[in-house]
């Protein structure tokens, strides 16, 4: 399982550089995977796995967002996309359409996460073309 937060550039922020990943970084990780034979899968594929009702298959790898962060949708979905790459994308409920509250005390960067209308978005394409997974 691969874990991303921000799919941009964050290294301005001492407190968050560890947590963005730029869009280029982003697509070079996505492409090396796929060229040394791992194969992508979903939410959904993985669960049946955990069920014992599957199983998965060779080298399987499972991309996840947490907090659901703008950039999302606009850097890390079209590459996504581009690559037919399925996702599983954790919102934080109490904070959708807000920032990454949680991190304020600590100094960090205010970073903007989706809003209702950016998360049904998300939920129409993965309606769509079966790819990300909403929690």
């Amino acid at each position: 399982i691969l874990c991303y937060h921000s799919i941009s550039d964050l290294s301005d922020s001492p407190i968050l550089n560890a947590y963005g990943t730029t869009s280029k970084e982003f697509s070079r990780h996505l492409d090396l995977l796929k060229r040394v034979g791992f194969r992508f899968i979903d939410g959904k594929e993985f669960l049946r796995f955990l069920k014992g009702k599957a199983g998965l298959p060779r080298r399987p790898v499972l991309v996840t967002f947490d907090d659901c962060y703008k950039d999302l949708l606009d850097n890390a979905l079209p590459i996504l996309e581009e690559r037919r790459i399925p996702a599983v994308a954790f919102a934080v409920s109490g904070c959708i359409g807000g920032t990454n509250e949680w991190d304020k005390a600590i100094g960090a960067t205010q970073l903007e996460l989706l809003d209702a209308e950016g998360l049904k978005t998300l939920a129409k394409i993965y309606s769509q073309q079966k790819r990300l997974c909403l929690s």
